[in-house]
């Protein structure tokens, strides 16, 4: 059997939707790296909802900046259906 090579693929995805439930923290791992993770729930036009599982360093391994880090860090302010539903 030959041996294969794994080569680094961009999975990239754009979901529209209504965010239903927002769970995502800034949290810091045994080394004191800081991350986002936690879950968001996105309902699409046919009701499904979309679960999506969230993970990001704040920075790369080289040191600079994270732009997803940047992007979900933004996220974890916005209201949810859930969120807006209970505050009512």
């Amino acid at each position: 059997m030959a041996k294969e090579e794994l080569k680094q693929m961009i999975n990239r995805v754009t979901i529209q939707g209504t965010l239903m439930d927002n769970g995502i923290e800034v949290k810091v791992d045994s080394k004191g790296r800081r991350y986002l993770s936690g879950p968001v729930e996105v309902k699409v036009d046919n009701d499904y909802v979309v679960p999506i599982d969230t993970f990001a360093y704040e920075l790369k391994s080289n040191g600079e900046k994270n732009g997803l880090y940047e992007r979900l860090v933004k996220v974890i302010d916005y209201p949810s259906a859930r969120t807006v539903t209970s505050l009512s």
